[in-house]
């Protein structure tokens, strides 16, 4: 046992602080916190972390728009690639929501993109397989008859040896392109001709008003297809054979005092007149036909973002989708036809821009353009709420008393439901001569200076125009240009 000799003093004290004394151990009363006080720290720092969020990050809006900018630029990027590898056309098709939902009002949005690519060139069923070539009543655009090979028999109005000829159904459409002697000619939709001879009619759409429904089978009816120059190669039509399938020859003869050049057919003794129209030799050709989606997945937008087609389109003030046509009566709602069809975008097998395919026309019967690409193509991505954009007479960004009445922060509001005015929203933008995709930042744009600029300039843009409109979509494209300018597209 051991003992602990204190003294008096020692004592003392420890008796005060009622310590013990011997071998008793000394304790410390630590101290803590209580779980109130802990519940109380987290709820506290919750709020100033759910409060510092949304400054310090980027809107749910933005967050989006970025990310499917991204992906709307690798999924581009990976149609491209696969042109280079497949050494022919393929390309993105922005599907329009209106094709889904059946309205107009729908045609500029675009919820979903898919691969396309233009199949094989067909140039025939065998080697005798041609077509001839007559002009038609209407500038610029010429009239064709397939015909092919056959010894055994001679087609109506065809000279001898040839017989109407058939290609397959479900391939030839309008906006198909056919390449005869150097020349190119875009199909187009059925029309009434002045000129077609009894046995002639022109080839029909079939019920969905999409192909050609024209297999004839072994009938003798000749069909007559309407085409469209589409690059003139200075090539002029060499036209010999007439309506009743007579060679025919220019002669130079005297007509009431003026000289006069006739057509006149080969043979015999008389001088006949050949029949218009005129024809020319059954000559080889190539159908180019337009592009068809691949098996590769589509890419959906994230829920509530959408490319906005109504501000899409080149630098020429061209967009994938010109505003509906849409009554003068503010009551009503009809909006004019559904044109649905998809804008493609195509990419050579040198991963330069192609061409893009679209139908211009304000239903499925319009014109199909599908023109070579010498600008670069823009891409807007935006909220789908502020798709279709409010109509020109009831936009108050493109009306000087409207813009007037708007105090700053009505402004800023204003703006952010205009796809092309919001901050938010971002370019795609894809290189003609580069063939690069990039995306970029939205252009700030102040609408109260383009309105003052264009309303008072020489010479003036008028208040709630579609140009007015075109010159704000052009503003908030400049980071774009400034890219296309410093050679990076």
């Amino acid at each position: 046992m051991t003992y602990v000799i204190l003294s008096q003093h020692e004592l003392t004290t420890r008796q005060a602080l009622r310590l013990p004394t011997g071998n008793a151990r000394i304790s410390h009363a630590r101290a803590g916190m209580t779980l109130i006080e802990l519940l109380i720290v987290i709820v506290i720092l919750t709020t100033l972390v759910a409060a510092a969020i949304p400054i310090l990050s980027p809107s749910s809006n933005d967050r989006r728009i970025r990310e499917a900018s991204r992906a709307v630029n690798t999924y581009i990027t990976a149609a491209q690639t696969k042109a280079m590898e497949l050494r022919r056309p393929v390309g993105v098709a922005l599907k329009k929501l209106s094709a889904d939902t059946g309205n107009a009002d729908d045609n500029g949005v675009c919820l979903e993109l898919y691969q396309v690519e233009q199949p094989p060139a067909f140039t025939g069923f065998d080697e005798t397989s041609a077509v001839r070539i007559s002009f038609s009543t209407t500038p610029y655009q010429v009239r064709m008859q397939f015909v092919r090979r056959d010894q055994t028999t001679t087609g109506t109005n065809l000279s001898t040896g040839w017989f109407p000829d058939s290609i397959p159904e479900k391939m030839l459409q309008p906006g198909d392109r056919i390449e005869v002697a150097g020349n190119v000619y875009r199909f187009l939709a059925p029309a009434p001709d002045p000129n077609l001879y009894p046995s002639e009619k022109p080839a029909e759409l079939d019920t969905q008003g999409r192909f050609y429904n024209q297999d004839v089978g072994n009938s003798n009816e000749t069909l007559i297809f309407f085409a469209q120059v589409e690059n003139d190669a200075g090539q002029m039509l060499n036209c010999e054979v007439d309506r009743e399938g007579y060679l025919v020859k220019p002669q130079l003869h005297a007509a009431n005092g003026f000289p006069q050049l006739t057509l006149i057919r080969y043979g015999g003794n008389t001088q006949i007149a050949g029949q218009p129209p005129f024809w020319t030799t059954p000559t080889s050709y190539k159908i180019l036909r337009q592009p068809s989606p691949t098996s590769a997945e589509p890419y959906q937008l994230p829920e509530g973002i959408a490319i906005d087609l109504r501000a899409s389109g080149d630098s020429h003030y061209f967009y994938h989708n010109a505003e509906p046509q849409q009554s003068t009566d503010p009551n009503d709602n009809v909006t004019g036809p559904n044109n649905n069809d998809p804008v493609m975008i195509l990419f050579t097998p040198e991963g330069t821009v192609h061409r893009v395919v679209m139908n211009e026309g304000p239903d499925l019967s319009g014109n199909i353009r599908s023109d070579s690409i010498v600008s670069s193509t823009f891409l807007l991505i935006g909220p789908r709420e502020n798709i279709p954009v409010t109509q020109l007479t009831s936009d108050n960004t493109l009306k000087t008393v409207g813009m007037n009445q708007l105090t700053d922060t009505e402004l800023e509001e204003l703006k952010t439901s205009i796809n092309w005015l919001n901050p938010e929203s971002r370019w795609v933008v894809i290189g003609a001569q580069s063939g690069r995709v990039v995306s970029t930042e939205n252009a700030f744009v102040d609408p109260r200076s383009v309105l003052t600029v264009a309303t008072t300039g020489t010479p003036p843009i008028y208040e709630a125009s579609q140009e007015l409109r075109n010159l704000q979509i052009n503003a908030a494209r400049e980071f774009a240009r400034e890219m296309t300018q410093a050679g990076d597209l």
